[in-house]
């Protein structure tokens, strides 16, 4: 039986409580709570134990009131459903995925429209970097072991239960069939690898390491983007590693002079945004690599993944939000002491604050419509494309409309 809530509030008279092994479990393994409840979503602190799904209604309301929401769309909790202790300790959303690493290393993936639990994959330690998602698969980096999945079910696409790589990655890794491209340290370069088999097969060398790698389309039509740390901008075809000997021909690449990447690709639908080390930020057309507009945006970008969402870029820089127009790159507005644009719920953008707090704020202008607190949660993460806020006090995941 599925333990995602339905559309609409829920009474908080019917509280459920854990049994009291499985409390003192949480309470001796989870002691620690973190001032600051609403960290960056890549890792989160250890935290006392959180309420059940119907506990955690007050919180819920105390949202939709003080954030202008429509309304609750789903609450999953993952300890209700493994019926033994489990906390989040990262939180992702990936296309139609919700993505949460627990503390054993194991990724439960939620459907993002209802909140039902589809698959769980077990790794053999934390993830290192960013999924590397496309319509048909999901990729995982743990250190240099690489686990590659069907997206709808959780299938392995290997025949054993990882990859173990015999070179360092750099960037995320994408898969296609059953060939997985991943950056590759000493040399540098784009390396493809036979999931079936295990074995290395075609390179795609560059004079600098692959600072990410993402994956647009499926199958044939696909292409795999990738940027160097200085400056090349290239697509590839989904040729299989069953090839060692072919010499990759790139369906576009441009070359970038003068310019130093220091920021992770942001992809959504045709816009593929990145940032530069002396303050551009980029917006290229990710079907054929054309750079619709470069504009000043601070001085210091690096490792801020920008979030594309309506017809806006957001983007954090030297302690700044910049707000620019999706289509000519104009500046609408700024946010001094903002962290990032959490997501957009059509014309407002909620925007964290640090310290708990989001702001939320008009997508045209900047303007400030109302406030509240995540006190509570902690993780909140980054939705491209926006539609929804999805957040998780570690046992409960969440999504509000």
């Amino acid at each position: 039986m599925s333990t995602a809530r339905p559309l609409g509030r829920i009474v908080s008279g019917l509280g459920l409580v854990l049994p009291g092994a499985a409390a003192g479990l949480f309470a001796a393994s989870c002691s620690s709570t973190s001032e600051k409840a609403a960290p960056r979503p890549e890792t989160a602190p250890a935290h006392s134990a959180a309420p059940s799904r119907e506990q955690l209604t007050p919180t819920i309301d105390a949202l939709l009131a003080g954030g202008r929401f429509h309304g609750e769309q789903w609450r999953m909790n993952l300890s209700e459903r493994n019926g033994r202790p489990t906390l989040a300790m990262k939180l992702s959303v990936d296309g139609d995925l919700v993505l949460a690493e627990d503390r054993t290393h194991e990724i439960h993936a939620l459907d993002r429209n209802s909140g039902v639990h589809r698959w769980m994959l077990t790794l053999a330690g934390p993830t290192t970097g960013p999924v590397g998602g496309n319509p048909a698969s999901t990729t995982f980096l743990s250190t240099d072991e690489l686990v590659s999945v069907e997206r709808k079910s959780g299938s392995r696409l290997q025949m054993r239960s990882s990859q173990h790589l015999d070179f360092f990655p750099s960037g995320r890794a994408v898969a296609v069939g059953t060939t997985v491209y991943v950056g590759r340290l000493a040399p540098t370069g784009v390396q493809s690898v036979n999931l079936a088999s295990g074995a290395t097969g075609w390179e795609y060398p560059t004079k600098s390491p692959v600072k990410d790698l993402v994956s647009t389309g499926d199958g044939a039509l696909s292409q795999q983007i990738g940027i160097t740390e200085e400056g090349l901008l290239f697509a590839l075809p989904p040729r299989p590693a069953v090839e060692t000997s072919w010499a990759p021909t790139e369906n576009w690449y441009r070359q970038l002079p003068g310019t130093r990447v220091v920021t992770p690709l942001a992809l959504f639908g045709p816009s593929l945004c990145f940032g530069s080390a002396d303050g551009f930020l980029f917006h290229v057309d990710s079907r054929s690599g054309q750079v619709r507009w470069k504009v000043p945006c601070g001085s210091d970008m690096r490792d801020q993944e920008a979030t594309i969402a309506g017809n806006a870029i957001f983007q954090r820089s030297s302690g700044t939000l910049y707000a620019f127009a999706a289509d000519t790159g104009k500046q609408l507005w700024t946010v001094e002491g903002a962290e990032r644009v959490i997501t957009r719920i059509g014309d407002l953008c909620y925007v964290d604050m640090g310290g708990s707090k989001i702001s939320v704020r008009r997508a045209a202008n900047g303007s400030e419509v109302a406030s509240f607190a995540t006190t509570g949660l902690s993780q909140v993460p980054k939705i491209q494309g926006g539609g929804q806020f999805i957040a998780s006090d570690g046992e409960n995941i969440f999504s509000l409309n």
